[in-house]
């Protein structure tokens, strides 16, 4: 977590600074920065698969995020009906 928000920070360096456009360091640092955030959370999804790291299992697994689950499950089920009833209306001549 601490590395992300250090990606995260480091892009102020680039916005403080006025440099020569284009730049090479703000092209190698976008390249950096985009595939850290892939290498960050691939890390992260082994690790919690693996059950490594107790503050983020503790953290997913809290009862609070349950009910946003089945919510968000639950509009994910009924906006394919909504589509569908949308899509069949449009299509009748």
């Amino acid at each position: 977590m601490i590395v992300g928000f250090m990606i995260v920070l480091s892009a102020y360096f680039f916005y403080e600074y006025d440099f020569q456009k284009p730049s090479i360091w703000i092209s190698v640092a976008s390249v950096l920065l985009k595939h850290g955030w892939g290498i960050i959370l691939a890390f992260g999804t082994v690790g919690v698969i693996n059950h490594y790291g107790w503050f983020t299992r503790n953290l997913l697994s809290y009862d609070g995020f349950k009910i946003f689950g089945r919510i968000s499950y639950a509009s994910f089920v009924c906006h394919i009906f909504v589509l569908k009833i949308l899509m069949f209306r449009s299509h009748q001549m």
